[in-house]
């Protein structure tokens, strides 16, 4: 719902907000489906969490949505068995 003019930057408009990939989420045969925005590198489980509370679902659809964003984000350096904050995100506790 943005600029549909992009300066080719393969970026997505959601909701005034421009993001690396947005995908339709159903979670059930009979609703409609959903769109959800995310980049490259957010963590699944906080944009999943966001995404339950803007559309008020249910807190059990978490870990589908949270797994399925992981399948579909680029794989980086998630590899490394460093662990990080979730809440900062710095490399150690």
């Amino acid at each position: 719902d943005g600029p549909e003019e992009g300066g080719g930057s393969g970026k997505t408009w959601l909701n005034g907000e421009e993001f690396d990939q947005v995908i339709d989420i159903a979670l059930d045969d009979n609703a409609p489906s959903l769109k959800l925005g995310f980049n490259y590198g957010d963590n699944p489980w906080a944009v999943a969490q966001q995404f339950l509370w803007r559309h008020e679902l249910p807190q059990d659809h978490l870990e589908t949505i949270a797994n399925y964003l992981t399948n579909k984000m680029p794989s980086t350096s998630t590899t490394n068995s460093q662990a990080a904050d979730p809440f900062t995100g710095a490399g150690r506790y």
